[in-house]
């Protein structure tokens, strides 16, 4: 079945049906560094969403934040796709999607925080991030949006 994409769709319910559906897939799994009952809360009440949808399904998700006054940077908090449908371009879409709305909304950077380890850094790489910091484990990636902005 096809995706179908959407913004800010979901309720708490998808998002935390999706999450746990993810969870392994991040790195370090994501209940060992949240709680994934509160996250889904948070990221419905406070996050632009950009969704994947199969059927009544959530099968990707990208969610940020922006919300710094100075437009300088928003930031990725989540990029998952389900297990089963990972490596079929949907994270590629969703976060070419969030990409596009960020930079409407005249904000200089996207700027993520990925491990080091994590299975996504092909994707993020392909989607123009760049690494800017680390930190142990922790790597921070960014991608410029504007000509002046730093990358």
């Amino acid at each position: 079945m096809e995706p179908r994409y959407d913004r800010n769709r979901s309720r708490v319910a998808d998002v935390h049906a999706h999450l746990l559906l993810c969870e392994g897939s991040f790195s370090p799994p994501l209940g060992d560094r949240v709680s994934i009952d509160d996250y889904a809360a948070k990221l419905v009440a406070r996050a632009g969403r950009f969704e994947a949808w199969a059927g009544s399904d959530l099968i990707g998700l990208v969610a940020i934040y922006c919300n710094a006054p100075d437009r300088q940077d928003a930031f990725v908090t989540n990029v998952s796709v389900v297990p089963h449908r990972v490596r079929e371009g949907i994270g590629l879409r969703l976060l070419g999607d969030a990409t596009t709305y960020v930079r409407s909304l005249a904000f200089r950077r996207l700027v993520l925080s990925v491990d080091r380890s994590a299975g996504a850094l092909g994707l993020y790489h392909r989607s123009g991030f760049q690494a800017e910091a680390s930190d142990g484990e922790t790597m921070r990636m960014v991608l410029g949006l504007s000509k002046d902005a730093a990358s």
